[in-house]
Order: C-alpha cells, then sequence, then structure tokens
C-alpha cells in the first residue's frame, strides 16, 4: 500500500468511528433516562471498571491494553457527562 490508499483506509476507518460514537452517545442518553427513572446515580464505577477489564482481556498487547483503557476512560468520561445534562 502506498501512503495515499494507507491515509484512505485511515479516513475509513475514523469514519466508522464516529459513527459508532455517536451510537453510543444515543444508547448513554437512553440509559440516562432509565437510571434517573429508577433513582439510579449515573455514575457506576463497578460497571465502568468491568468494561475497562473487558477490553483489556481483548487487547493484543499491553501497550493495546493501556491505550484502551485511556480511550475509553475518556469516552466514558464524555458519556458520563453528556448523561448529566
Amino acid at each position: 500500500m502506498n501512503l495515499q490508499e494507507i491515509r484512505e483506509g485511515l479516513d475509513a476507518v475514523d469514519r466508522q468511528m464516529a459513527e459508532l460514537f455517536a451510537q453510543r452517545m444515543k444508547l448513554c442518553a437512553q440509559a440516562a433516562r432509565v437510571k434517573a427513572e429508577s433513582g439510579k446515580a449515573v455514575y457506576d464505577g463497578a460497571r465502568e471498571q468491568e468494561t475497562l477489564k473487558s477490553l483489556e482481556d481483548a487487547a493484543e498487547d499491553d501497550f493495546a491494553k493501556r491505550d484502551l483503557e485511556e480511550l475509553f476512560s475518556q469516552i466514558m468520561t464524555m458519556s458520563r457527562r453528556m448523561q448529566y445534562r
């Protein structure tokens, strides 16, 4: 592959990630409504740790584990911020 083809592949992956992020945020909005209706707190530390552990288990190596933890910690922070609105 040449650099242009690689960049086109990256652009396609980035678009898919943006679409998946939008889907995730819609689901988080639904979760916020359910939590509010049932009186549950937005933050569920055990659930977040469970999610991070699951992603860590799927990682290919230690570098990927750290990166996935950082990425999804940020995503979960953004999700919580949206749910508090």
